[in-house]
């Protein structure tokens, strides 16, 4: 989703056209984009953007519950974005890709629904690793699904997806101990740097 469709979302979202098919979509959009951007775009709406955010996340968050997330399926593709997009930054600033998709949650639900929806969604992975199939669904339905999610909003959209911008494939993941204090993170086939938070080792990978 392009900016101007984050600013036509942010300017419409209000507690007077609240309801649960809405919220669920807005919340949608939040977990693909990020509580940071959400409060980026309202600088220009308000003198407090980031008491705003949470003033107007915890209105959408009021109107659902976990099985009415879980149950949707642009919610089921967000969660799924969500997690490539994770995997792409951690891979490219060395961080642990699970503790920002769990940061993300965080920053959006309540701390006991962000721990259940991160453990759905792992699960939810898992299960389409196992039987073989991607964690994302092709780009074309990708864009499909910006595009009807807008429409249903009253949004614009251009559904610019980038085709590379995640992961296709589901990639099997391990937990590996640090070599140095034991330590454990999460790497997969594609981890070329074995990076440790809490005593600082980097080094290549496989050891």
């Amino acid at each position: 989703m392009e900016n101007r469709s984050f600013f036509d979302f942010v300017k419409s979202i209000s507690f007077s056209n609240a309801d649960k098919e809405r919220s669920i979509l807005y919340l949608s959009i939040l977990v693909e984009n990020g509580i940071e951007t959400f409060i980026d775009a309202l600088k220009d709406e308000s003198a407090s953007p980031k008491e705003q955010a949470e003033l107007e996340v915890a209105k959408l968050v009021f109107f659902v519950t976990e099985k009415d997330l879980q149950q949707n399926k642009f919610f089921d593709t967000a969660l799924r974005i969500a997690v490539a997009k994770d995997a792409v930054r951690g891979d490219k600033e060395g961080l642990d890709h699970v503790e920002l998709f769990f940061k993300r949650l965080s920053d959006i639900f309540p701390q006991g629904m962000a721990d259940r929806l991160f453990l759905y969604a792992y699960d939810r992975i898992k299960e389409d690793a196992a039987t073989g199939k991607p964690i994302l669904p092709p780009y074309e339905e990708l864009k499909q699904h910006s595009i009807e999610r807008a429409k249903i909003l009253g949004l614009e959209t251009t559904a610019k997806t980038s085709k590379r911008s995640y992961r296709s494939e589901g990639t099997s993941t391990d937990i590996v101990p640090c070599p140095k204090c034991s330590d454990k993170k999460r790497v997969d086939k594609n981890t070329k740097r074995f990076r440790c938070k809490k005593c600082g080792l980097n080094q290549t990978y496989p050891f």
